[in-house]
């Protein structure tokens, strides 16, 4: 029953791509699309005890049945308030009781006059009504794991509580996602080019495929929580027109990056898309740039390459 309110109250929830009702982590799949648990009464959240639903997190965060979960940064969770919960199952009791009484009766298991057929059909009506409203005021907590910092090693939950007033419960969901990016829609290059310089391009590495970081944005708690692919590559074309984000290529061998742009915004977002740091692209622009030589003197060709610079990083640096 309380399933089934669950179900209906989140009816249109367009910010992610599966809910999951009382589903065990074993069930939850592991992949790209957004997805959230909904977690059962017995996983309640309070603010001053959080203990109990952080260990049933963390647990969905690590497993996926007994094979280990790599894409946890694709999942939230909706929890029931403690202080609510006594209200929902006085609403579930009633509900059911009615509905008994009434399948008893529609049975002949009951024989009563139309008089009392009409008012248990009334109660029953009154139950159900109610019940929405109480599950609605039950579970009123977005739960987000984070870690604040790559070096970070145990996440922490950002609560976020779930107004009952106005808008339904999708819409409420969404708007929270939305003002605390939990959940970006739309993503400025100059965020993307943040993320890489901070975490990517370092240690003489001046370029990364887009795929790592789109595979590691759905690994890692520390990185933002993109709606998906789309949303990384429209800030990729978005950065591509200029020269301050990154240099784009399809390929690096021997220091020459192969199908080299910078600026053009002509890109193709694919598994083989190398983002080169700005100033290491620009750099490299100014090598492929033809010298002038006097008249009379043949041209000697310009070098390709950058002192230096290293084959793309397959992840992220652990140091």
């Amino acid at each position: 029953k309380l399933a089934q309110v669950l179900k209906k109250l989140t009816k249109g929830l367009d910010v992610i791509d599966g809910l999951h009702i009382f589903t065990a982590h074993a069930d939850v799949p592991d992949d790209e699309g957004l997805r959230m648990v909904v977690l059962p009464p017995t996983h309640f959240y309070t603010t001053t005890s959080a203990r109990e639903v952080q260990d049933e997190i963390l647990t969905y965060l690590q497993w996926n049945g007994s094979k280990p979960r790599y894409k946890g940064n694709r999942l939230l969770f909706l929890a029931p308030d403690h202080g609510a919960w006594g209200r929902v199952q006085d609403a579930v009791r009633t509900s059911m009781a009615w509905g008994s009484i009434i399948d008893d009766i529609q049975a002949g298991r009951i024989n009563i006059d139309r008089a009392q057929e009409a008012q248990a059909k009334r109660e029953h009506e009154s139950a159900d009504n109610v019940l929405p409203r109480a599950v609605r005021e039950c579970y009123k907590w977005l739960l987000c794991p984070v870690l604040l910092r790559a070096t970070d090693t145990t996440p922490i939950i950002e609560s976020y509580p779930i107004s009952t007033a106005g808008n339904s419960l999708p819409m409420e969901i969404e708007r929270i996602c939305r003002e605390h990016e939990l959940v970006i829609t739309e993503w400025s290059p100059i965020h993307l080019r943040g993320k890489l310089q901070e975490l990517y391009w370092k240690n003489d590495t001046v370029a990364v495929l887009a795929q790592t970081f789109w595979e590691d944005s759905q690994k890692f708690l520390y990185l933002s929580r993109l709606r998906n692919r789309h949303v990384l590559e429209k800030a990729i074309r978005a950065g591509a027109t200029s020269t301050d984000f990154f240099g784009t290529a399809y390929g690096q061998k021997d220091g020459v990056f192969e199908g080299f742009q910078i600026g053009s915004g002509n890109v193709q977002v694919d598994g083989t898309l190398l983002l080169i740091e700005p100033g290491a692209a620009r750099a490299y622009a100014d090598q492929l740039k033809p010298t002038t030589a006097p008249t009379g003197y043949p041209t000697e060709p310009a070098p390709i390459g950058i002192p230096g610079v290293r084959e793309p990083s397959p992840g992220i640096p652990t140091g």
